[in-house]
């Protein structure tokens, strides 16, 4: 079985994709996408340490 998730905790896709496809079967996998330094309102911080680090906050969002 193939699920699609946009979470609304992370900035909504900025192109046509899903953030997230979990697929089940024999095993369970979790496959993300997409994730930039962009905040759920769309904005992009200034520089690219802060960029870069709410692009893994996204990451540990979606998990």
């Amino acid at each position: 079985m193939r699920i699609s998730r946009n979470p609304e905790t992370i900035h909504p896709p900025v192109a046509p994709y899903t953030h997230q496809i979990e697929t089940t079967g024999p095993q369970r996998w979790l496959t993300l996408s997409g994730q930039v330094g962009m905040e759920v309102d769309g904005t992009i911080p200034e520089s690219p340490l802060e960029q870069l680090e709410l692009a893994l906050e996204n990451v540990k969002n979606e998990i």
